[in-house]
């Protein structure tokens, strides 16, 4: 049995009066399992200066069932090259339960 696998850029574009910038990219990429269970992993970039002074970057990952309902999450964040925070969670039907750390 093998996962398909599928990936991606997404580009971040600010087009005030026609002058288009790009100012932040997120790769991303999907696994889909042999269980059906999808697990989705995303970095995303923003530049300082467009939409504001700070470098940020976000790294996720996030896995569901194969109705798409969410089984688990982490993600973390940084500005401007510093940790800010990372956070884990989990699903259940009726219930969330997560555990977040910040600088």
């Amino acid at each position: 049995m093998t996962a398909r696998h599928f990936s991606g850029t997404i580009r971040y574009v600010h087009d005030p009066g026609g002058a288009r910038k790009d100012f932040g990219r997120e790769w991303w990429s999907m696994t889909f399992h042999e269980d059906g269970q999808r697990t989705l992993r995303a970095v995303a970039e923003i530049e300082p200066g467009v939409v504001a002074p700070r470098h940020v970057r976000r790294d996720t990952t996030i896995s569901m069932d194969a109705d798409w309902f969410p089984l688990d999450c982490f993600t973390r964040l940084h500005r401007d090259g510093k940790f800010l925070g990372g956070g884990w969670f989990r699903f259940e039907d009726n219930l969330a339960e997560g555990e977040v750390f910040t600088s």
